[in-house]
């Protein structure tokens, strides 16, 4: 007979865990870390503090290079005098108006250059109403008159001299849209030509450009007028025309 053997069990050999011990361990890790990010932000912070000493001394030497830098002067006008110019025989001036496809503008300037040369208190300057009746009876027009109109119109005005030119641009904003808008813009040709009874004579003459956003064009007005100045063309006029008027201080 065959005997019935006991029946053998294996069990594997698990361990226990215990949670409590997971949590002492999980405890004993976290202090390690964080000491370590510890260090980290704290090396971090001094090695950036470093940093900014350093940049320190290079901020105040560009302070101290750009409160050395010139200051911008004033854009210097494009303007001569002849050999011929004798500043003792000119003492009436007439103004004649300027010519230029923008009519409005050249009357305007026209009649700012007139004020401007009167508040030198150098000059008288011939009436205006007096000088376009002439310019409109004589049908005046361009900027190169012969010898013979000029010793007429002196003659005629009284002048020891005439003033006339042209407006040969002139730029307008246009677009009320500041981000449209252009700047105000005046390009001028002028000259003053004696009544020499022999021969008249070109004894100042001025070609220039003024742009009001050229930073030596801002140069002519106060920081709180340099808004004005890039939206009003009258004011660039005035401006320009008084600044043209300075270089007759002969």
């Amino acid at each position: 007979m065959l005997e019935a053997k006991p029946s053998v069990k294996i069990l594997a050999t698990i361990p226990k865990l215990s949670i409590l011990d997971n949590t002492a361990k999980f405890k004993n890790f976290v202090p390690e870390t964080t000491g370590y990010n510890f260090y980290l932000m704290f090396f971090t912070y001094i090695f950036q503090f470093i940093a900014c000493l350093g940049s320190v001394p290079l901020f105040l030497l560009l302070l101290v290079l750009n409160g050395c830098q010139a200051p911008l002067k004033n854009k210097p006008v494009n303007s001569g005098q002849s050999v011929f110019f004798s500043p003792d025989r000119i003492r009436t001036i007439a103004v004649i108006p300027l010519n230029g496809t923008n009519a409005k503008r050249a009357k305007e300037m026209t009649r700012e250059l007139t004020v401007q040369i009167l508040q030198l208190n150098r000059f008288e300057v011939v009436d205006q109403y007096k000088v376009a009746t002439l310019v409109e009876d004589e049908g005046l027009e361009g900027i190169d008159l012969s010898d013979t109109l000029v010793k007429n119109i002196s003659s005629k005005l009284k002048a020891d001299a005439i003033l006339l030119g042209e407006i040969t641009f002139f730029q307008e904003p246009e677009s009320p849209y500041p981000i449209l808008r252009k700047s105000p813009l005046i390009a001028l040709s002028l000259r003053i030509v004696t009544s020499d009874p022999t021969e008249p004579k070109t004894i100042w003459s001025l070609n220039d450009t003024f742009d009001s956003k050229d930073r030596q064009v801002k140069q002519y007005v106060s920081r709180s007028e340099r808004g004005k100045l890039a939206k009003d063309p009258s004011f660039l006029i005035h401006i320009v025309s008084k600044e043209i008027a300075k270089t007759f201080s002969f």
